[in-house]
């Protein structure tokens, strides 16, 4: 008779992670917003789920990147975005919102200005083109 996953991850040593995601997956307040991450990283729920649902790694994949998680770290913190969506996707959208207020608020970068300042006299025909290297 096979083993169920819970008694056989019971029988593994005490270094592997727990096959019980809610003890794999923690909210600490001050560490990564509060928000749900994988216990003893700084790797959140919503890095995993993006990595493997909208990127299309495999959870193998995620691990080769990153060698310090196991498979169950990665599997529990998919099984925790389904069954959390609406908490993770709330998180996702405040991150957004945070970051679209800090670049109106920073303005526009003053690279980019100069980038587009170059390409613009780089398009228009006049001597500046030869200071720039172009002919």
């Amino acid at each position: 008779m096979m083993m169920s996953f819970l008694a056989a991850t019971a029988k593994a040593t005490s270094s592997e992670p727990s096959a019980d995601w809610s003890a794999v997956i923690v909210h600490t307040p001050g560490v990564c917003s509060g928000q749900a991450r994988i216990d003893g990283t700084r790797i959140k729920v919503k890095h995993v789920y993006v990595w493997v649902e909208e990127m299309g790694m495999t959870p193998s994949q995620v691990v080769e990147h990153y060698p310090h998680l196991a498979h169950a770290q990665v599997h529990a913190a998919l099984a925790y975005y389904w069954s959390h969506e609406a908490e993770i996707r709330a998180d996702m959208e405040r991150e957004d919102k945070l970051v679209d207020e800090m670049k109106a608020k920073a303005g526009p970068s003053k690279l980019q200005a100069m980038i587009a300042e170059r390409e613009a006299r780089a398009n228009t025909p006049g001597p500046h083109r030869l200071e720039l290297g172009v002919r």
